[in-house]
């Protein structure tokens, strides 16, 4: 099995844990973080209540961990035959 096909099998062979230790899925993650970050940026700025201040940082983490979730899910993993 030559090198190229190697690296391109690896995440199969590995699993999960070694998808999310490629520098695309930590790029991927910081997308999605900043994305989230900026949709509620504006509406934590504006809200004066810390209690719901809180509960909206509550909500983003929420959001962040699911999304990641869906981005690292057994599903996710396939092979690419390119």
């Amino acid at each position: 099995m030559n090198k190229k096909m190697a690296e391109k099998t690896r995440i199969i062979a590995d699993g999960r844990e070694r998808f999310e230790s490629t520098p695309e899925f930590a790029s991927k993650v910081a997308e999605i973080k900043k994305n989230v970050k900026d949709r509620y940026s504006l509406i934590l700025m504006s809200e004066r209540s810390w209690i719901k201040r809180l509960m909206i940082r509550i909500k983003l983490n929420i959001e962040i961990e699911r999304r990641i979730a869906e981005l690292s899910s057994y599903r996710n993993l396939h092979l690419n035959w390119k």
